[in-house]
Parts: structure tokens; C-alpha cells; sequence
């Protein structure tokens, strides 16, 4: 799929794996990640089990390491995990945030999109638990208003299988105050 996008998109093309419940082996990832780079990936998004983050934080943040290493050796610049943060309570986010932010990877990804819905609250706490950690809110977000909400709240990119549609509903509106 990605090698298919490559030859039409002009951006940087972004390559998911361990999805979507991020409980692979380290093996099985290693190998989507290498398939999703050779196809011509630039970036990855990983996800990471909520459910380990609650059952064992030390395994947790030792998978996540192994995970972000492995995203570095294949030789992507740009590491995004994703937590599913509305499965975690607040102080297990926050946890997660700030291991994720000290293992350096350079986003905290709110949410797959296809199982839960982010919150305001997921990308605060998260902000305010990491201030220097880059949020990609995911999972939900539908309407311009919405999004520039979660951008306020801290996430400095908006994931949405409706992009389109909220861009073109906010020129509406910004024509509307003309």
C-alpha cells in the first residue's frame, strides 16, 4: 500500500505497525518496519499495548525502548507511539507520557482511531505531564472547531480520516466572518 502512495503523494508517507493492539513480538515489528520503510516510509507510527502500561509499567517502557530503537535502526528520522490514552487512567497516562517523552521519541499519538475516542483531557494531561513532548491527537476528531480545540489543548498535529472535509468546513466558516 505505501509503495502504491509513494508513486502519486508528494508528502513524507507515514508507516503504522504493531496495529492495532500493539502486542506483536519485537521480531514481527522489526520486520513491518523494515517492510514499511524498503516500501518507502518515512515516518512511523507504533502501537504500543495500554493494557502492558497497566499490567506492567517496567515491561512497558521496556517494550516501548525496544520499540523506538528498532524505529531508529531501520532509519526512520520520526517516531510516533501510539498509547490509546482513553483506556488509561490519569495517572497511568501519565506515566506513559513521561516515559515516552524520556525514551525520545518525537510524538505521543493519542489513539489508533478505530477502537476509542481521544478526549481534551487525554491531550492535557498528557502536555502537562510531558510539556516537551510533540501530540498527535487521533481518534474522533471530526470538525474544525474540534480540532483547533485539541490544538489548544496541546497537540500539534491533528490525526482524522476526515481532513478534507474539516479543512473545507473551516474555509466555510472562516468565509461566514467575512
Amino acid at each position: 500500500m505505501i509503495k502504491a502512495f509513494k508513486e502519486v503523494w508528494k508528502g513524507r508517507l507515514v508507516g503504522v505497525v504493531n496495529f492495532p493492539f500493539g502486542i506483536s513480538p519485537l521480531r514481527s515489528v522489526e520486520f513491518e518496519m523494515n517492510e514499511a520503510w524498503e516500501n518507502g516510509a518515512e515516518e512511523v507510527d507504533v502501537v504500543a499495548s495500554p493494557y502492558l502500561a497497566m499490567d506492567d509499567f517496567g515491561k512497558y517502557k521496556e517494550y516501548v525502548r525496544s520499540l523506538i530503537g528498532l524505529a531508529r535502526e531501520v532509519g526512520f528520522d520520526i517516531v510516533k507511539i501510539i498509547v490509546e490514552a482513553p483506556v488509561l487512567d490519569d495517572y497511568v497516562l501519565s506515566k506513559v507520557a513521561k516515559a515516552i517523552y524520556e525514551l525520545k521519541a518525537d510524538f505521543l499519538k493519542t489513539a489508533t482511531g478505530t477502537l476509542h475516542k481521544t478526549s481534551l483531557r487525554d491531550v492535557y494531561l498528557v502536555k502537562a505531564s510531558a510539556p516537551g513532548l510533540e501530540v498527535k491527537a487521533s481518534g474522533g476528531i471530526r470538525e474544525p472547531v474540534q480540532a483547533l480545540a485539541f490544538m489548544e489543548a496541546g497537540a500539534s498535529v491533528i490525526g482524522t480520516s476526515t481532513g478534507i472535509g474539516i479543512v473545507d468546513e473551516f474555509l466555510r466558516l472562516k468565509k461566514a466572518l467575512r
